[in-house]
């Protein structure tokens, strides 16, 4: 293959004559941005996501414009990065879904409820209650110290008959597999100021992540804090999360009462020290909190006072309490991670976030169909089972890989709403495969695919103009167009307009 120089951003490049633009980027670590594109079927020209610019001519699609000698590219100026963000806008106008459900966004932990919901309903109880465990701080008492249980109150569900009784079928779960120990040997020692709502929970974040945690706590055990806060019936939870983060590794130091003069020895031994005492016990380490002009604690990202390696939690400014002290026990956690593993400030994930929008009657028949319909007092698995099959899966089965949202998050593109031009949403049953046209880029990936393997009858384009739309050839259905491709066409999707049930 011949070989020649050109040109990327003004860094000179060798490539060979049949190599694409993405191609010479991708090989001199130069990333550009690609929806319409597979690296073995080749490029679809329907997006412009991979724009850049020829300065001998205009803008071009990376994905297929060939190299040639002397090609000078522009792939990162802020008139490209600009041309790529209307781009992706144009692309979000027109899409219809969420990427993460309604009951995860009011979650204050951020808990992935679907993904246990979906997991429930298809009686894995074991994975469930491992999910459980592995991904809610504090999973047998943060529930109950949410008092107002909005992922119940956001529940989709709940507009059209009841919302889901999501607590109780955690708490159905919880109870059918024992916590995992996990007192493994750590990267990391943490020592944790506090043994109440944000200090526990920033343990058992911790203790996930590699680090071996010590609390130490003032009074004659952990937690009292939170007894307070706990109905007389829920008052056994205490004990069985206490028992979990022993189990895990954990250690209690109970009638320790930490100073400001302690601190220089527990950074000797540990690597990190965290301040969650509280407000009414703060004032004593306030000289170590950076604060504004006024006086006040200063909202920092980063968590760090004034002594490097020493964080203190967000509710001693705050005076938060029960799960919203959780949530920012959390939230310390990651910032002691960033700066343990990577030396650095913590700095919070700006990540797009879809919206379906207002919900028609049609719409719900949709996210409806094939639902269990009746409500279930959950009491047990089986019954745990039936409630969560009521769940709408309003979430993206993608949200965690779609490139749409990557790079829609990448390059701050905004959710602009086109009123009278919606596609409607629809939820079509594909065999194994599930389809929803409101989420399709038309990339047209899935076509080749069907055309590369042989397919008589595989996946097409109908309708012209706006009103294009992926499908089956007239007469066939998307089960039949999917048959034999549908696993590697959801793999290779961009979006979530194909995924696997």
């Amino acid at each position: 293959m011949k070989q020649f120089i050109m040109e990327i951003d003004g860094k000179e490049i060798e490539a060979g004559e049949n190599m694409t633009v993405l191609d010479a980027a991708a090989a001199a670590g130069i990333e550009i941005p690609a929806l319409c594109f597979s690296r073995q079927y080749g490029a679809c020209n329907t997006c412009m996501v991979c724009a850049v610019r020829d300065l001998d001519k205009d803008i071009i699609p990376a994905c297929s414009a060939r190299v040639r000698p002397g090609l000078r590219v522009d792939a990162s100026s802020p008139e490209i990065r600009e041309f790529r963000k209307h781009a992706l806008e144009y692309l979000l106008a027109e899409h219809v879904g969420d990427c993460d459900a309604p009951c995860r966004l009011s979650c204050p932990v951020f808990f992935d409820v679907p993904a246990m919901l979906h997991k429930v309903a298809a009686n894995d109880f074991s994975a469930a209650a491992g999910f459980i465990h592995a991904g809610m701080p504090l999973p047998h008492l943060s529930c109950m110290l949410c008092k107002r249980r909005p992922c119940e109150k956001a529940c989709r569900r709940g507009r059209h008959d009841t919302p889901l009784d999501i607590v109780a079928v955690l708490h159905a779960v919880l109870k059918t597999k024992d916590f995992p120990v996990e007192n493994n040997p750590r990267k990391y020692s943490v020592a944790v100021i506090g043994g109440g709502c944000a200090g526990l929970a920033a343990s058992d974040m911790l203790s996930k992540h590699d680090c071996r945690c010590t609390v130490f706590e003032s009074g004659d055990k952990p937690g009292l804090e939170i007894a307070g806060l706990l109905a007389p019936e829920n008052s056994g939870l205490l004990e069985n999360e206490l028992a979990r983060l022993a189990a895990a590794g954990i250690d209690f130091r109970c009638s320790v009462k930490i100073m400001p003069e302690d601190i220089a020895g527990l950074l000797k031994e540990f690597d990190a020290v965290l301040l969650c005492v509280g407000d009414r016990s703060m004032a004593v380490f306030t000289p170590l909190l950076k604060t504004d002009e006024n006086g006040a604690f200063t909202r920092l990202q980063s968590f760090m006072t004034s002594l490097e390696g020493v964080f203190a939690a967000e509710d001693m400014a705050i005076h938060a309490g029960g799960i919203q002290a959780v949530a920012d026990g959390v939230e310390l956690g990651h910032a002691v991670i960033a700066w343990l593993e990577h030396g650095r400030h913590f700095i919070a994930e700006n990540r797009y976030d879809h919206r379906f929008g207002e919900v028609t009657a049609e719409d719900m028949k949709q996210f409806a169909d094939g639902t269990n319909s009746v409500k279930t007092a959950v009491e047990d698995n089986a019954s745990a089972a039936l409630e969560s099959a009521r769940c709408l899966h309003c979430d993206c089965r993608k949200y965690e890989n779609c490139l749409l949202r990557k790079y829609a998050s990448g390059y701050t593109a905004r959710q602009i709403r086109i009123p009278s031009q919606r596609h409607a949403f629809k939820r079509i049953n594909a065999g194994e495969i599930i389809y929803e046209p409101g989420k399709c880029v038309r990339c047209g990936i899935c076509i080749k695919i069907g055309e590369a393997k042989g397919k008589a009858v595989g996946p097409v384009f109908n309708g012209r103009g706006y009103e294009v739309e992926l499908g089956a050839p007239l007469g066939h259905s998307m089960a039949e167009a999917l048959e034999g491709i549908g696993p590697e066409c959801a793999a290779a999707c961009p979006t979530g307009a194909l995924s696997i049930k």
